[in-house]
């Protein structure tokens, strides 16, 4: 696995051209059409590839060179004809000499991709009576292309924010990341973070093993690091924000599968006694902690529930381990109770719950889960420090915030 350094390491490598981009695919695009049916009076307007460098330029995009590949390679970069969407360019160069010129290259911008290598395009040069008109029509560049020249992909613009491969949008990605910006952390564009296997990533909306994502950069999202990626929840209907250290321990450890998708964003709250809690453990009462809650895929109860907790008192990496959710209220006490925790038999040894001067209502407070066999005793306690008989209830809290309570 690679580790947290070489991320940073490769990112220098990776990502430069990328945050050089000024310029989206669909603005791209956009600005092609605005000459769908112009007739260009001079070749250097009108021919295909000229045509397809005003185009980015006059998009706000890169400056594309002469030739028909090294000019993409340091503008943009090559990507697989599958990945192709709106506003890419589809180059068909020589096989045996990519940047000599020749009658049978040619070069467009994608307006769709209808897949098995079919495409809607917009290009100049090209519908019959092959005069310097800008047309819009379908496409397929491997049937087409002549015997020795062969069809390439690139992209020099941004892919659009919840995008998936077929060019559809998923709304709730796209919500989630508006969000981020609008609460003053914008999450720059879609990556590929397939370190390991750049070929088997992409920039798009996809699957991770049953869960669904988009990943980003950016450099000035004011967290910690600039990765994150937002996740549709298990039922797919809103989107959670994953980032800083919960982004790290998921990204490490093949958080699809050992984590699945996250059903909360990130959740802060203070850390309440517990009876169960000991000496050595991560988090200790009082502690103000943040945590993210996760479903693997295939479950639906509890037991899938995942917890990524970071303790804010000792800082560090984030770990994984159950968190129980709990608060007293109305349906439990009346207003201005101190609730307490058994211990054992003797009411001095009870905690005060969630911590000593914090009465009813609490509000949210995490708490150590249970394991097989324990319960948390609540009790209230009369004037002289006893327990008040017949008042109080017993409740199970196990991770994930399923819980149920009875009368004690």
């Amino acid at each position: 696995m690679i580790t947290k350094k070489q991320v940073i390491a490769l990112l220098i490598v990776l990502f430069v051209p990328l945050m050089s981009y000024s310029v989206t695919n669909d603005e791209i695009a956009n600005k092609a059409l605005e000459y769908n049916g112009v007739t260009f009076s001079t070749w250097q307007q009108g021919q295909c590839k000229t045509f397809v460098q005003n185009v980015v330029r006059w998009a706000g995009g890169p400056e594309i060179g002469a030739g028909y590949k090294e000019c993409y390679e340091i503008a943009g970069r090559e990507i697989n004809s599958s990945e192709a969407v709106r506003g890419d360019i589809i180059q068909v160069s020589s096989d045996t000499k990519p940047e000599t010129d020749d009658s049978k290259v040619h070069t467009a911008i994608v307006l769709q991709n209808y897949g098995s290598g079919n495409y809607q395009v917009v290009d100049s040069n090209f519908v019959p009576p092959y005069g310097l008109t800008v047309a819009i029509h379908d496409w397929n560049p491997l049937a087409k292309a002549s015997a020795g020249f062969s069809p390439h992909f690139y992209r020099v613009g941004v892919v659009p924010i919840g995008l998936y491969p077929n060019g559809t949008t998923n709304q709730a990605i796209l919500t989630r990341y508006n969000q981020s910006a609008q609460e003053g952390h914008p999450l720059g564009d879609p990556i590929n973070n397939n370190f390991n296997a750049p070929q088997e990533g992409t920039e798009y909306v996809h699957n991770w093993n049953g869960v669904i994502l988009q990943d980003f950069y950016g450099e000035n999202t004011r967290f910690y690091h600039g990765y994150t990626s937002i996740i549709l929840n298990p039922e797919g209907t809103q989107a959670h924000l994953l980032k800083e250290g919960f982004w790290d321990c998921y990204t490490s450890n093949d958080g699809s599968v050992e984590y699945g998708a996250p059903f909360t964003e990130e959740i802060t709250a203070r850390y309440a006694n517990s009876p169960f809690i000991q000496i050595g453990d991560y988090v200790q009462a009082d502690n103000e902690i943040v945590v993210q809650k996760f479903q693997r895929v295939g479950t639906t109860d509890f037991t899938g529930k995942r917890t990524l907790v970071y303790n804010k008192a000792r800082g560090g990496d984030a770990r994984r381990f159950p968190v129980g959710e709990f608060s007293i209220g109305s349906d439990r006490s009346e207003d201005g109770v101190q609730w307490y925790v058994t211990v054992d038999d003797n009411p001095a040894n009870d905690k005060p719950w969630p911590k000593a001067g914090v009465l009813t209502p609490t509000g949210r407070w995490f708490t150590k889960a249970i394991k097989d066999g324990q319960r948390y005793n609540f009790v209230c306690h009369d004037s002289y420090g006893n327990r008040r008989w017949g008042e109080g209830f017993t409740a199970a809290i196990t991770e994930g915030n399923s819980q149920w309570a009875e009368p004690g």
